[in-house]
């Protein structure tokens, strides 16, 4: 299941654009809400990673996020819990504090979420949005 999870996100990964060089370094969009909204999660797997894989302290843990249009992933970090997203459907706009401009993904788009990383996302279109998102989670 691991490595299912990874190898899809590997062969997603080239539809993620990443920050324009000219924006890169640029800005931190510490002003973004802290709160999430409009957003249901939906667990779909989640393990400790410890007894099979030897990763003490470490789970896995595969949601299914839907946002509402305006809803809101509140400003979070990853600086102890590498992941990544999918957009199946819809299109989310994300701020890193490592790039000046909101970087919008399509449906399609997959996203690395390692460190160091702070951000947030905004569903700005008019239908909602579903991303599966995977993390290593301290277990």
């Amino acid at each position: 299941m691991l490595r299912a999870a990874i190898l899809a996100f590997a062969l997603a990964a080239p539809a993620w654009a990443g920050c324009p060089p000219e924006q890169a370094g640029a800005g931190f969009h510490q002003d973004g809400p802290r709160e999430s909204s409009g957003v249901e999660s939906e667990t779909l797997v989640s393990y400790d990673l410890a007894p099979h894989y030897g990763i003490a302290a470490r789970g896995f843990r595969i949601r299914r996020l839907t946002v509402a249009p305006g809803g809101v992933i509140g400003l979070h970090e990853h600086s102890t819990r590498p992941g990544g997203g999918y957009v199946a459907s819809g299109t989310m706009t994300e701020y890193r504090d490592s790039c000046a401009v909101g970087l919008v993904y399509a449906a399609g788009a997959a996203v690395s979420e390692n460190a160091p990383l702070s951000h947030w996302w905004r569903n700005e279109g008019g239908a909602p949005a579903v991303v599966i998102v995977f993390d290593l989670p301290p277990h």
